[in-house]
């Protein structure tokens, strides 16, 4: 499964990684745009801040909202 993300930052691919479709032959940086990794990848720079996912096997990612606003999120 594949996953659409929007970099907010350059982030590293080793070798042996999908990106765009294609395992790389040897690491590679993609400093900005957006890319089609795996689906793990874009969580884990998501998670970190570098990525914004944007689809998932190829349908728009939408996240509802979590609660009622009754709590704080800081």
């Amino acid at each position: 499964m594949t996953t659409k993300i929007q970099l907010s930052a350059p982030v590293y691919f080793a070798a042996g990684e999908s990106l765009n479709g294609v395992t790389l032959e040897s690491p590679q940086w993609v400093r900005s745009g957006t890319a089609l990794v795996a689906d793990e990848k874009a969580l884990t720079l998501e998670r970190d801040g570098l990525a914004d996912v944007l689809e998932v096997d190829g349908k728009r990612a939408v996240w509802g909202a979590c609660c009622d606003g009754k709590h704080d999120h800081s």
